[in-house]
């Protein structure tokens, strides 16, 4: 609708009476330039003439083309600007935008994949590409961390490994002890029945030991009970595994010092763990029962110096 503004105004021919009402700032794009959705109901867009910054859009009707009046410009109250702020509608003071897209990450319907206009087919406010079931609608986005203020306020270490930031991702090396390192981060959060898929982005650099190394994500854990979904490296070779360390499901992938992409999908007590490294991929699945209390996601290396680059979790 934004664009059909710009069009109106570039030709003389273009009659349109209507005014124009919006709901949410995904409505307020033209040209490309992100707007805000008013508390008025109406677009607007930045106009450095403007005290506050922002004009109003050719269909606001009564407000049509006036500067808007606000006297701060930051309708979210997170100290950012609404001009500048890449979330305008909720607070996101750090600002933090993983795939550098028009969207922080607070906001973004698919963090970690730059899309700048990304398709939902199911309006369901997760895009397509971070969609587990991209024509059913009911997701949503219950957890992602890009770690670029390091560890994030609620998780939890595990192991003995070290985790450092680096940029805009986090690292774990071993231990100054020496020997192969463990290292593991995990939020708890409500119990969950639904279904859900965890996914996260993870750079191998370096592999410390034989065997007994590997990258994983985490679901489910439970004191020492956990779902785990891994590109491991044991006595059995190079495997893409599911297991609850009770008992596991395999098949051959190569681990090696190169980018990943891991993801575990739970459909009520069936786990299926998908892995890519670099357009390879490889899914093995396992029926496994559900543990609740405490209810944890997470990520997990050991035996190699790892980067994690992003952790999400959609649920539906």
């Amino acid at each position: 609708m934004a664009r059909l503004v710009l069009l109106c105004v570039a030709l003389a021919g273009c009659l349109r009476s209507t005014e124009y009402e919006c709901n949410s700032v995904d409505q307020c794009v033209a040209g490309g330039d992100q707007g805000v959705c008013e508390t008025t109901g109406y677009c607007s867009f930045t106009d450095a003439s403007c005290p506050s910054g922002r004009r109003y859009g050719t269909l606001s009707g009564p407000f049509a083309a006036q500067c808007v009046e606000d006297s701060d410009g930051d309708q979210d109250d997170d100290g950012v600007a609404d001009a500048a702020d890449n979330c305008p509608a909720i607070a996101n003071g750090d600002q933090h935008n993983e795939d550098r897209d028009r969207f922080g990450d607070k906001c973004d319907p698919c963090p970690p994949v730059m899309d700048d206009n990304p398709a939902d087919g199911d309006d369901d406010g997760v895009a397509d590409a971070c969609d587990p079931r991209p024509m059913m609608g009911g997701d949503r986005i219950a957890v992602f961390e890009g770690f670029g203020a390091g560890i994030p306020t609620g998780w939890v270490q595990g192991g003995n490994g070290e985790w450092l930031q680096m940029g805009d991702d986090l690292t774990t090396h071993p231990p100054d002890t020496g020997g192969p390192a463990f290292s593991a981060l995990s939020i708890t959060t409500n119990a969950q029945t639904g279904n859900e898929t965890s996914s996260g982005a993870m750079t191998v650099e370096s592999i410390d030991a034989v065997q007994n190394s590997g990258v994983s994500i985490n679901t489910n854990s439970a004191g020492q009970s956990a779902i785990i979904c891994f590109v491991v490296r044991d006595q059995q070779g190079d495997n893409l595994t599911v297991s609850d360390f009770q008992s596991d499901t395999s098949m051959p992938f190569a681990l090696v010092a190169a980018p990943y992409r891991i993801d575990l999908r739970r459909d009520g007590t069936m786990y299926s763990c998908t892995g890519d490294q670099s357009g390879t991929g490889a899914t093995v699945e396992g029926t496994f029962p559900l543990v609740n209390s405490p209810y944890a996601r997470g990520i997990s290396a050991f035996g190699l110096a790892a980067r994690f680059h992003w952790f999400m979790v959609v649920e539906n």
